[in-house]
């Protein structure tokens, strides 16, 4: 088993994301994962409320234990269905380079859901930049950051600044406005500049990992964002040459690939289905749980400006034949049955070892009731085996017929109890 740690093709990598990919690269269950969900709120917790143009209040109250939705059994099951090599992939900030290459089983994005986006360049097998390359995207960064804020207080520039911006703004799509196309706001100068320190944190780790700044990286910034049907969405960020193309796309996104196409490096998007979403009320929660696990904030390391959650569609077409298709689509997927096989699993042996040890405690103790109260313990163990294989076997049972996996949320979400209760111990 590969060690997981930073390196130098992912050289951003540490915290609450590295806990947990740590934990998922040694064979953990998702139920033992949920456990270290408050890990991404303490992250968020301690940086300073004056840094953040985005407070993130829906992703601190989802993952504030034990009660946010995060430890839910509805959005459990969302945590549940996302296939374990997507979401290492996403977790390391390596979606691009892995879809790329074919390493990841992502859904497909006929349906709605959650999806992620990640850059790479041209002609190099998914990677991203190296060093050096960094290095100059920081400084033309910069310089695009102070000309904007001299545009946004009407301060004339001089040719060279006018040019500069012209060409960087032209990079994807036509844009013939007078005006700054990426930052025309205070608070999208405030995000801009979280960009530049989250990109300077990459450059500086890539850097350490690699002096000669030539090795190319595997992991690049991601956005997340969520659509009723992926496929169409994705449309959007396929035309490039054409007046108004990403208009409506997120702007650090499109600032960081125009001005690495300014300086001549030739980047594309890298796209991944992270959740299909398959009930009414599961998109907002399943886009918080993505972002949160992708660090894809601009107050993290990623590119998103605005907290997630907020669409106002309910994420499933209207035609009652689609939502059931999208259901059928997700429970005839193998995933799903086999991270909550592996939880029950888990859950099974985490509490019998409770048990066998309040018998040791009890006999060792010497009381009068210790015969008795071991011979009840037993019971309890023997009675939970059996209510666990009974679960398992429901579970087993239902997703042998695509008809019976409808019932699948339910039945679950009583398994997911057990999780709750094993991160209170």
């Amino acid at each position: 088993m590969a060690s997981i740690g930073p390196t130098t093709e992912v050289p951003l990598l540490s915290g609450a994301r590295l806990t947990l990919a740590r934990e998922l690269n040694s064979g953990a269950s998702y139920a033992k994962l949920l456990t270290f969900m408050p890990l991404f709120l303490q992250e968020l917790e301690d940086k300073p409320a004056e840094t953040q143009p985005c407070r993130l209040r829906k992703t601190k109250q989802m993952l504030n234990p034990p009660y946010g939705p995060a430890y839910s059994g509805a959005c459990g099951m969302i945590f549940h269905s996302i296939p374990e090599d997507v979401l290492m992939s996403l977790i390391k900030g390596t979606v691009t380079y892995d879809i790329h290459n074919n390493s990841i089983t992502p859904y497909n994005p006929d349906g709605p859901g959650v999806y992620a986006l990640g850059l790479k360049i041209q002609e190099r097998n998914g990677r991203f930049l190296n060093a050096d390359e960094y290095k100059i995207l920081l400084d033309n960064l910069q310089r695009y950051i102070k000309i904007a804020r001299r545009m946004l207080n009407a301060i004339p520039l001089l040719q060279p600044e006018l040019d500069f911006v012209d060409s960087v703004q032209s990079q994807i799509g036509e844009w013939d406005k007078q005006e700054c196309r990426f930052i025309n706001s205070g608070s999208n100068l405030a995000n801009a500049e979280l960009l530049l320190e989250s990109l300077r944190k990459r450059y500086n780790a890539l850097k350490a990992k690699d002096p000669s700044g030539q090795i190319y990286s595997t992991q690049s910034p991601l956005y997340v964002g969520c659509s009723k049907l992926i496929s169409n969405r994705w449309v959007e960020y396929n035309r490039t040459d054409t007046k108004g193309a990403y208009y409506n796309a997120n702007k650090l996104m499109t600032l960081t690939m125009s001005l690495l196409r300014h300086q001549n490096v030739l980047v594309e998007l890298g796209k991944a289905t992270i959740v299909r979403t398959w009930q009414a009320d599961q998109m907002k929660d399943a886009e918080l749980l993505v972002a949160a696990l992708a660090n894809a904030y601009s107050v993290q390391d990623g590119f998103n400006a605005v907290e997630t959650g907020q669409t106002k569609h309910d994420g499933l077409m209207d035609d009652p034949y689609n939502v059931s298709e999208h259901r059928r689509y997700v429970y005839s997927q193998p995933y799903m049955e086999r991270n909550l096989e592996r939880s029950l699993a888990q859950i099974e042996q985490a509490k019998k070892a409770e048990l066998t040890a309040d018998i040791k405690e009890e006999l060792a103790t010497g009381k009068e009731k210790a015969k008795g109260k071991s011979q009840t313990l037993q019971q309890r163990v023997q009675f939970y085996t059996q209510s666990l294989e009974k679960r398992t076997s429901e579970v087993q049972e239902m997703t042998q017929d695509v008809k019976k996996r409808r019932m699948l949320h339910s039945a679950a979400a009583n398994i997911l109890e057990e999780v709750i209760n094993l991160g209170d111990k």
